[in-house]
Formats: structure tokens, sequence, C-alpha cells
């Protein structure tokens, strides 16, 4: 089956202090999966193993985000 988006979220995270662009981008994520009240995979039949979830991280200075 072809992946098909059903839902967009967004989130945002911040770090300023530290300026930790890393912490700031999962808070940003822990943010956009909390406020993602839909099950979309229950919604269609599917379990909720079966959801993909693609990420996408915008800041300022991409180079200094730790991606591993």
């Amino acid at each position: 089956m072809a992946k098909t988006r059903v839902l967009v979220e967004f989130g945002m995270g911040t770090s300023l202090r530290r300026e930790d662009y890393t912490e700031a981008a999962l808070r940003a994520i822990k943010d956009a999966l909390w406020h993602n009240s839909v099950n979309m995979a229950e919604l269609f039949g599917f379990p909720k193993e079966a959801m993909i979830i693609d990420a996408e991280i915008g800041v300022q200075q991409p180079d200094r985000v730790d991606t591993q």
C-alpha cells in the first residue's frame, strides 16, 4: 500500500539559555507528537504500530543539530 499523508502536525521547541539546537529539535518533535490526539491508524482499521511518522525539522543552523 502506498503512503498517503492524512495528517500534518506542527511543534515548537526552544533552548534559549544554552542555545542547544539538538535539544530544541527534540522538544519540537515531542510537542508535535503530544498535540496529535487523532489516532489515524485505528480510524482506518490498522493497528497503531502500522503508523508511519515522517518528521521534518527546520532550524536556523542545521549544522548544529546532532542527528545521531
